[in-house]
């Protein structure tokens, strides 16, 4: 049961991820705030793992530019949504769990 809730969790954080960081491509150019929050993420990212993330990307692309900046942000991002997403299911779903066999537990009248 706890496998099966982690594993649903888990497959609905990459997808609300995904979502996310598609959908804050569409709308980046119409608002700066998109933009910010789909760059705040890779940021944090990039100070923890910064040399390692820093080597790995320019043997990728050893030229750098605009395509480095995409694939730190789907790289970097896109983890940490998943994660967050992954969680807040997680707990959602628990919390919806309890409710449900809380109200199979009361008698009806």
């Amino acid at each position: 049961m706890l496998l099966r809730r982690l594993v649903r969790s888990a497959l609905v954080g990459v997808l609300l991820g995904f979502a996310a960081t598609v959908a804050s491509y569409l709308v980046g150019p119409l608002f700066v705030a998109a933009n910010a929050v789909n760059l705040a993420p890779p940021m944090i990212m990039l100070r923890v793992f910064g040399a390692p993330m820093q080597q790995f990307l320019m043997w990728v692309w050893p030229k750098g530019g605009l395509g480095i900046g995409l694939l730190v942000s789907l790289f970097a991002g896109l983890p940490f949504w998943t994660v967050l997403f992954g969680v807040l299911h997680f707990f959602w779903w628990s919390k919806r769990g309890e409710h449900q066999e809380l109200e199979q537990e009361r008698p009806s009248a």
